[in-house]
C-alpha cells in the first residue's frame, strides 16, 4: 500500500517525459522535411517528394554557385574596427567632422586619395565598403584563378 502512491507519483512525470520526447521528435521530423509540395485539389498543400540530405546539399550548392559564392557564408559578429574598411570610414568621418568644425576643407595625407576620389567622397551622401574574402580557386577556364569576394550580408536590399 505504501508503494502505490509513490508509483502513481512516478507515472505522471514519466508520461510527461514521453509526451515531450514524442513532441520533440515530431517537430524535428517536420523541420527536416524539405521537398516538393503540390496542391491536392481540396485547398491543401501536401508533400509530393521529400528531398534526401544529399539532394538538399546539391540544391544548396547550386544556389551558392548561382550567387557566386564558393561556400555557405559564415555569420560574422561585430568585426573589429582595426580592419581596413571600418578604419577608412572612420578616417572619412573624422575628416568630414574636422572640415565641418573648421568651415574650410582639409585633406588627410594618411588616406592617400586622388583628387577625383576625394571629390567623390565630398559629394556622397552614403559610402559603402565591403571587406574582401580572398579565395584562391584552382585553375579556371579563363586562366585567372583568383577572385576577390566581398561579404555583402550587411548591405541594404
Amino acid at each position: 500500500p505504501v508503494d502505490r502512491p509513490r508509483t502513481a507519483n512516478m507515472a505522471a512525470p514519466k508520461a510527461a517525459w514521453h509526451c515531450a520526447c514524442f513532441t520533440l521528435f515530431i517537430l524535428t521530423a517536420e523541420a527536416v522535411l524539405s521537398g516538393l509540395y503540390i496542391d491536392n485539389g481540396v485547398d491543401q498543400t501536401v508533400i509530393h517528394h521529400s528531398m534526401t540530405r544529399n539532394e538538399r546539399l546539391v540544391v544548396e550548392h547550386e544556389i551558392l554557385e548561382l550567387l557566386g559564392l564558393g561556400e555557405r557564408p559564415r555569420r560574422v559578429r561585430d568585426p573589429p574596427l582595426d580592419r581596413s574598411a571600418p578604419s577608412f570610414l572612420m578616417d572619412v568621418y573624422k575628416q568630414l567632422a574636422e572640415e565641418h568644425e573648421q568651415a574650410r576643407p582639409t585633406r588627410s595625407s594618411e588616406m592617400a586619395l586622388s583628387g577625383d576620389e576625394q571629390q567623390a567622397i565630398d559629394e556622397s551622401d552614403l559610402i559603402m565598403t565591403f571587406q574582401s574574402k580572398k579565395h584562391h580557386l584552382g585553375a579556371l577556364r579563363h586562366g585567372h584563378g583568383r577572385h576577390v569576394w566581398f561579404d555583402v550580408a550587411g548591405a541594404p536590399g
